[in-house]
């Protein structure tokens, strides 16, 4: 199974066990209840519940899990994050697609479509995946998030990045 972490449990919300998330990873996106999660500091550190709701706005969702019933119970998981499968996220404008299926894919530079180079690795990261991209001279690692990877055209197979002053110093 390759879990995705979707954001960090910060707050009771009401007084039968929902909770507030925070730090979202994704768009607006949906889960089905009875999905196994799992909670924890990090997917290696984390226990499986089930869910019963998730909820989603653009900023923040609510959560409710079984077995979680009271403000005390959701006090332990405070600072948790909410890792689930990826088969298990539903979103309808932008298909999740793990970072590993991006290996082989072209990257382009985001402000003038120029061919930078070719995802050749990912590795995992406990904050984010990194793409390894071969730009013939080096490799560049370039976190896989919204900050760097602008846009992802699957039909194609590219990614769209955008490149900072400094980028190629960072190969190896």
């Amino acid at each position: 199974m390759n879990y995705k972490y979707l954001g960090t449990i910060v707050a009771p919300r009401g007084y039968n066990g929902e909770m507030k998330v925070s730090d979202l990873q994704f768009g607006l996106i949906s889960i089905n209840e009875n999905t196994k999660v799992r909670i924890g500091y990090s997917l290696n550190f984390s226990r499986e519940f089930t869910l019963k709701k998730w909820r989603q706005t653009n900023k923040s969702a609510k959560v409710e899990l079984l077995g979680i019933r009271s403000d005390k119970d959701v006090y332990d998981l405070i600072e948790s994050g909410i890792f689930v499968n990826e088969d298990d996220i539903s979103d309808n404008k932008n298909p999740i697609i793990s970072s590993h299926k991006l290996i082989g894919y072209k990257a382009f530079n985001y402000d003038n479509d120029d061919l930078y180079g070719i995802v050749e690795d990912v590795i995992d990261n406990p904050a984010h995946p990194i793409l390894m991209i071969n730009n013939s001279k080096s490799l560049i690692p370039i976190p896989n998030v919204k900050e760097f990877v602008k846009m992802t055209d699957n039909a194609k197979q590219a990614i769209y990045i955008k490149i900072l002053d400094g980028l190629d110093d960072l190969g190896f």
